[in-house]
């Protein structure tokens, strides 16, 4: 369970007025006028152990996070908008608690409105695959072919798929459900 939650996004844009996604290397120009490096942004986070340089990034990362939320705070309180703020740190909470992979299969059937249910399955299917070995569900297959691996499995040409799925032991796993 999540407690004292505090989203320094939902605050900017509270005290903003408007939606808009602020970074924390934005707020921490702006409150604090410091420039901070995002280098490893972009580095393997699913790889462990982490190296140096990403564990010096997460540091970083987080460094002034409770400056920055005592300034929004203040900010907050002379516009009158603690209480709303935290209304919607409350309804980010509840859906930080949802299991994870069931807010990624939320998201797929809203993105993808004519989804079959073999679509559906084999997205779970993915999903909690990539959650038993603790992997990021793309390192099986990209999300942009299931389609094509779903009309494979309609059609029994199973030849065609085998290249979209990455590895020769999700191959087989993946045949043993659905062929």
């Amino acid at each position: 369970q999540i407690k004292n939650i505090y989203d320094t996004q939902i605050a900017e844009n509270q005290i903003l007025e408007k939606e808009i996604q602020v970074g924390y290397k934005d707020l921490v120009k702006k409150y604090l006028n410091k420039n901070i490096l995002k280098s490893e942004t972009k580095s393997n986070w699913g790889k462990r152990p982490l190296n140096e340089k990403q564990i010096e990034y997460a540091f970083k990362d987080v460094e002034h996070l409770i400056k920055i939320k005592q300034i929004q705070s203040k900010i907050l309180e002379n516009k009158n908008k603690m209480a709303n703020t935290y209304f919607l740190f409350e309804k980010e909470k509840k859906i930080a608690e949802k299991d994870f992979a069931d807010l990624r299969i939320d998201r797929f059937l809203n993105k993808n409105k004519k989804a079959t249910s073999l679509d559906l399955e084999i997205f779970k299917w993915r999903e909690n695959t990539a959650k038993k070995e603790n992997i990021p569900p793309n390192e099986i297959f990209q999300e942009k072919n299931l389609k094509k691996i779903s009309s494979v499995v309609n059609e029994r040409k199973i030849k065609e798929f085998l290249w979209l799925i990455k590895e020769e032991i999700y191959r087989e796993k993946f045949m043993e459900k659905f062929l």
